[in-house]
């Protein structure tokens, strides 16, 4: 019984002491915004500029530009749609490959048109489509399972390399 009475004394206590403590809180949050205002008018007398070179004020506004050129190359690779031949898993494909893939995928009737070489959400979708159809991992890219698929193994590529054809078994899923 005696520890019930102690826990209702003290949240008597808390009940009778909070307006105290809110007031309090009221006028230290209403000085820390005042002297906040009265620093940000004078820089303490540590901070006062102090004369510089020409040589550090050029190396300053050269480092500033150079800032300012990253910033902004960063913030237009966000903005900017993804590149024509920017691919997730392997980064840039070769238009002649893209073009080689489309037109296996135009053969086997997942793809419609004519190839354009741009690895575009059109063929993404195809990608898609032929790979749900031969039962491979569906990503929409050209993993090398399907690109196996399609024919378009390495010694298929018409990137100017004559390789002996290599008769291998598909690789297991």
């Amino acid at each position: 019984m005696s520890a019930i009475t102690r826990i209702a004394a003290s949240v008597v206590v808390l009940l009778l002491l909070l307006p105290a403590i809110l007031m309090r809180e009221e006028h230290t949050g209403a000085a820390l915004a005042q002297s906040q205002r009265s620093a940000r008018a004078k820089p303490p007398a540590s901070q006062k500029p102090t004369a510089r070179s020409k040589a550090q004020r050029s190396r300053a506004s050269s480092a500033r530009k150079r800032n300012v050129a990253r910033r902004s190359a960063r913030a237009s690779a966000r903005r900017s749609p993804t590149r024509r031949l920017v691919l997730r898993p392997g980064g840039l494909i070769p238009r002649e490959r893209v073009r080689e893939i489309q037109l296996a995928l135009i053969e086997r009737g997942f793809l419609e048109g004519p190839p354009t070489g741009v690895y575009d959400a059109r063929t993404v979708e195809a990608m898609k489509r032929f790979q749900e159809a031969e039962g491979i991992e569906v990503t929409g890219y050209p993993t090398a399972h399907a690109l196996y698929r399609l024919g378009l193994h390495p010694a298929a590529s018409s990137n100017g390399a004559t390789a002996a054809p290599v008769h291998r078994s598909p690789p297991s899923s």
